[in-house]
C-alpha cells in the first residue's frame, strides 16, 4: 500500500513531535495544522488495541493531505524542515483518517519534497 507521510529531519511526524513539546501554534499554519488534527479521531480510538507506539502515520493519498494542508502551506512546512514522503509498505491498518505502519513494513520511501 502507498501512503504519504509528513516528517521532520529526526524522523517524527509532525504530531508527534508536539507531543515532545513542539509547538505547531507557533505560527498560524501551525495552529491550523494542530486544530485540524485534534478534530479528528487519533489512531488510538480509530483503530483501538491494534494500534501501538511502534506504528507510524500517514495519509492514505496526496489528496486526502491536500484537503488539510493547501499547497502553498504545504511549501511553508517544507521550509520549516518538514520533509514529504511517498512511502510503500507491506502492511499496515488503514482507517478512514489514517495508514499507520511499522518501519520494518517499509518497502521503499522517497522523499518529493522537489515535486511541491
Amino acid at each position: 500500500m502507498i501512503c504519504i507521510r509528513l516528517e521532520c529531519d529526526d524522523g517524527d511526524g509532525i504530531f508527534k513531535r508536539r507531543e515532545k513539546g513542539f509547538d505547531l501554534n507557533f505560527f498560524p499554519l501551525g495552529k491550523k495544522i494542530a486544530h485540524l488534527h485534534d478534530s479528528f479521531p487519533n489512531p488510538y480510538e480509530e483503530f483501538g488495541d491494534k494500534f501501538n507506539p511502534n506504528y507510524y502515520c500517514a495519509y492514505k493519498s496526496f489528496g486526502q493531505l491536500l484537503a488539510w494542508i493547501h499547497i502553498e502551506e504545504l511549501r511553508e512546512l517544507i521550509s520549516r524542515e518538514v520533509s514529504v514522503y511517498i512511502i510503500e509498505v507491506e502492511e499496515g491498518l488503514i482507517g478512514k483518517y489514517q495508514i499507520c505502519y511499522k518501519k520494518k513494513n517499509i518497502i521503499w520511501k522517497k522523499n518529493i519534497n522537489n515535486l511541491i
